[in-house]
């Protein structure tokens, strides 16, 4: 096949520059006129957490020094269970899931239902701890291709401000355990309008009771 000569090169090189500048004319236009636009919310939201949140989480866990299984680069997936991680530096030798929340439920360990599975966010860091970079810090909250990347940021950022995607995260407390939910829903103090200042000191205690031999870390 013959070489391309450096002017037809070039040429082709300038055609397809123009292509991209003339679609992203195109989407701009039609996301202006028409109301319509290719990014779904969910991408929105990702963008704005790992722009906004995500630095703020991170500087926060360093100057702190929260120490947390949830960021660990010594997590790993496994096909246990769904969506479960487990510690490849073998401290813990069961899976459990990242965070706490209804999709995590998992009916196929009947023997293990009367215990409350302590997630990884909430287990007590050991020796072999290695805290993830600054790119990767949320490496383990990422599914590719997946809504539970999405799932598991809006819980991250409701346990850590309160109000997550809008809203109050009232559904993590209620997945964990109902009544303490309603309890929480009946107090006069109750604004559905405003962040929660209490789930993140409830949800430690839930977990601190379900499992006493582990020390439990704030994350806030």
């Amino acid at each position: 096949m013959p070489r391309l000569s450096f002017e037809r090169y070039t040429l082709i090189a300038m055609v397809s520059k123009r292509l991209d500048i003339l679609k992203a004319e195109l989407l701009k236009s039609l996301e202006k006129n028409r109301g319509f636009s290719l990014v779904s919310e969910d991408l929105i939201y990702k963008r704005n957490f790992m722009k906004n949140l995500m630095p703020l989480i991170y500087e926060n866990h360093v100057r702190n020094n929260f120490l947390s299984c949830a960021f660990c680069s010594n997590l790993a997936r496994t096909h246990c269970h769904a969506h479960c991680l487990k510690c490849s530096a073998g401290s813990y030798i069961h899976c459990s899931p990242l965070l706490p929340g209804v999709m995590y439920y998992d009916k196929r360990n009947p023997d293990e239902s009367e215990y409350l599975t302590v997630p990884w966010l909430y287990k007590k860091s050991c020796d072999q701890f290695v805290r993830l970079g600054f790119k990767n810090y949320l490496r383990n909250f990422t599914v590719p291709f997946s809504w539970v990347t999405i799932y598991n940021y809006e819980v991250l950022e409701g346990l850590v401000y309160g109000y997550s995607a809008k809203e109050r995260p009232c559904f993590v407390c209620a997945s964990i355990d109902y009544s303490i939910y309603r309890e929480c829903m009946d107090r006069k103090d109750f604004d559905k309008n405003i962040p929660c200042s209490r789930i993140s000191e409830v949800v430690q205690s839930i977990y601190r009771n379900a499992n006493l031999e582990t020390k439990q870390n704030q994350i806030i």
